[in-house]
């Protein structure tokens, strides 16, 4: 493990997932403290976590190593690319800004309640966490969705490290590295509170580490897979999924020999320890202790049902495999049960109009990954087949992938299935250093189509985000002498938005005869 955290790229993935860890378990030891009113909660656990981190991650490699500034530069540009445009989506305004919000500003998540919303108290919190600390710490919630980049670029450093230990080309794996980054998922939600994208950055760095931990045995690639386990449980409920295959296969890969086999249980019940009994003991152990299933409210007694009216009609008689199938192949769009329209069904790597208008939603639905992806992962297969499935390394990670797919009852639904994106990076798995020639170009073609296709989403992401940001600059100074008066739309939390205008403002409960609605978030009138 030393020698691996004296490698920069290893130590910047490792220290990003322990600084991430930290936060989780520093807010709740303060709110431990705030409960039983030792402290108050007006100060941030945020820079003394980057400390603790830091000083772990000497520790453990032995020596100070000048490499540290990597990681905390890269933490600097995921605050920085958070703060660009104000998180107006749905889940954001609904739920995910009123839990951090409520953190901020001397909440206690653990044991005050709901915060105002029923699945703030049944959620896993550690984004949350993550976000209350970083907006109390820069006194705004601006920053607190930098979690996205953030482990994004662990990923992308574990990466560079695990082509490096492969004997591929470090060209093809910064490739690798920069397209995860532009994932479509991320793209669609990179300045919003969703955690999708988060989701898929952590699937990777458990696939790839626990890859090379059953290669190689290393201590370092174990405690990536449990850092990142841990983390992504504290995420999603669907994070158990992404641990269930992981380990699955790292267990099968380690029978016979009794020794591995133990170690691996070894380091999943260090999971269980860390990442449910105490990082997750809210929600997972509390939903034991009182009666209730453990992934409650989206299984057992009263569950809810957050998925029946969200798919268009005719999915209602398709299975989990028809469904996905329909939905990768077909033009990109939002639609769902209330709209009464079914997917269209489309020739791979045709683009029409209507379905560049729809790029822009954070949640998309039919075709999530953008409407070139379709036609990526063709050729992707197409390749794949062609190199007879490259080598044991990608085989390998097909498996993980399909696996998850197959086990995942709504794979349909991009943004619950991030995983399925790498498909499309796996051809860059075969350039070797020292290999040239028409595979090349065949990899070339596929590149080119995920970057055009990444380009499209992220030209739909630039013009509604900031034409939504430059609607909300004109509405904060529109009221001249008089005061601007806001009411939220749907019970949505609109203060952070407000606060960025830098104006006077005044949130009303009730919006009056005259007020204006602005985009169904928040109405708007002067007084």
């Amino acid at each position: 493990m030393q020698k691996e955290l004296q490698n920069k790229w290893a130590l910047s993935s490792f220290y990003i997932l322990l600084f991430f860890i930290i936060v989780s378990l520093a807010s709740i030891a303060k709110q431990l403290l705030m409960h039983y009113q030792v402290i108050g909660g007006g100060n941030s656990v945020f820079i003394l976590s980057l400390v603790i981190a830091a000083a772990i991650t000497f520790v453990s490699a032995r020596k100070a190593n000048a490499w540290i500034l990597l990681p905390l530069l890269m933490i600097g540009i995921s605050l920085l690319q958070a703060s660009i445009y104000p998180d107006h989506s749905w889940d954001g305004l609904a739920y995910h800004q009123k839990a951090a919000w409520y953190l901020m500003h001397s909440g206690n998540l653990l044991f005050d309640g709901d915060a105002g919303n029923f699945w703030i108290a049944l959620y896993p919190k550690s984004t949350w966490y993550f976000a209350g600390e970083a907006g109390l710490q820069f006194g705004s919630l601006a920053y607190g969705s930098a979690y996205q980049l953030m482990i994004g670029f662990s990923a992308y450093a574990y990466t560079i490290y695990f082509f490096g230990k492969n004997g591929y080309s470090l060209v093809a794996g910064h490739i690798f590295a920069v397209l995860s980054l532009l994932s479509p998922i991320f793209i669609a939600q990179s300045f919003s509170y969703y955690v999708d994208a988060t989701m898929g950055f952590l699937a990777l760095l458990m696939m790839l580490s626990s890859l090379e931990y059953g290669n190689t045995r290393r201590w370092f690639d174990a405690a990536v897979l449990i850092m990142a386990s841990i983390i992504i449980v504290n995420i999603k409920f669907s994070g158990f999924l992404y641990v269930g295959v992981c380990f699955l296969i790292l267990g099968l890969r380690s029978l016979p020999r009794v020794k591995e086999t133990v170690t691996v249980c070894v380091i999943f019940i260090a999971f269980l320890i860390a990442g449910v009994g105490v990082i997750g003991a809210n929600p997972y152990v509390k939903n034991l202790v009182s009666g209730k299933h453990i992934f409650y409210p989206l299984f057992g007694e009263s569950k809810k049902d957050i998925i029946t009216f969200a798919q268009p009609p005719s999915f209602h008689d398709m299975n989990r495999f028809e469904k996905l199938a329909v939905a990768t192949f077909s033009q990109s769009e939002n639609i769902n049960e209330a709209s009464k329209r079914d997917p269209q069904l489309k020739v791979p790597g045709i683009i029409s109009a209507n379905e560049l208008s729809q790029l822009s939603f954070e949640d998309l639905r039919i075709a999530g990954f953008g409407p070139l992806y379709s036609f990526a992962l063709i050729l992707a297969f197409g390749f794949i087949i062609y190199r007879r499935g490259i080598d044991r390394n990608c085989l390998i990670l097909l498996g993980m992938i399909g696996l998850s797919t197959i086990l995942n009852p709504e794979a349909w639904w991009a943004r619950y299935a991030p995983h399925l994106y790498t498909i499309l990076l796996l051809p860059l798995i075969s350039i070797k250093k020292d290999e040239d020639g028409l595979g090349k170009v065949f990899i070339g073609a596929i590149i080119g189509v995920v970057i055009v296709n990444a380009l499209m989403m992220a030209k739909a992401r630039y013009e509604t985000s900031s034409s939504f940001n430059a609607g909300l600059n004109w509405i904060s100074g529109s009221c001249k002498d008089k005061t601007l008066h806001l009411s939220p739309f749907n019970t949505f939390l609109i203060e952070p938005m407000a606060q960025r205008g830098g104006e006077k403002y005044f949130i009303d409960d009730k919006p009056s005869g005259d007020a204006k609605d602005y985009r169904r978030k928040f109405y708007y009138w002067c007084e």
